[in-house]
């Protein structure tokens, strides 16, 4: 029993201290030093080096974002307009045929009814 608990504690106190280094080291890891913003760096943020003003080329990319996007949706709707006018015309063209169908079967019943009568006494 002794050597069971003996061996127990040489493998545990090593894990323990790996474990706390371990977690010393990630928690210093962690730390960080805020430092006061200047006028520098707040200029270094709201301008490139050429001296443009970075506001405004955002403004100029969302400008262009939003062209490109409204004439994706013009687009957009232009295909949709033409796919209903062909679901229209093709369900104009369905009506038509099903009333040339129903003509037919109408003239075929006749010719029947017809046939039937100079065949029967």
């Amino acid at each position: 029993m002794k050597r069971a608990t003996r061996s127990w504690w040489m493998i545990g106190i090593p894990v323990l201290l790996v474990a706390a280094i371990l977690f010393i080291a990630f928690s210093a890891s962690q730390v960080t030093v805020q430092q006061p913003a200047t006028l520098e760096a707040i200029y270094d943020l709201l301008v490139t080096e050429d001296g443009e003003n970075r506001l405004d080329l955002i403004e100029q990319r969302v400008t262009a974002l939003e062209q490109q996007i409204q004439g994706i949706e013009d687009e957009v709707d232009l295909i949709y307009l033409q796919a209903k006018e062909m679901m229209e015309e093709e369900g104009w063209q369905f009506e038509k045929q099903q009333w040339t169908l129903d003509d037919m079967k109408f003239l075929l019943d006749a010719i029947k009814d017809k046939t039937d009568c100079i065949v029967c006494p």
